[in-house]
């Protein structure tokens, strides 16, 4: 789930492109750790499927910043 320190997080960094950066790097760290913890070929079924769950939640969060900081920079 998100909440308002989410939304006010991705209005903090005024640059795009340095805010970009750092937002898909905080995402893509998460994953790598998700992998090496949940989702190796050594892992089980319930591991694969938490990862599963994570990481989905994680795209949907992170397509929702972009979004949102798209519309609110065009909307200035």
């Amino acid at each position: 789930k998100t909440n308002e320190d989410f939304y006010a997080d991705i209005l903090k960094n005024k640059d795009f492109n340095a805010w970009s950066k750092e937002y898909a790097r905080g995402f893509a760290k998460t994953g790598k750790s998700i992998y090496y913890s949940h989702a190796s070929m050594s892992h089980s079924w319930d591991d694969w499927d938490y990862a599963a769950k994570v990481t989905l939640a994680n795209s949907q969060k992170g397509t929702a910043g972009y979004i949102y900081r798209f519309l609110h920079d065009v909307s200035e």
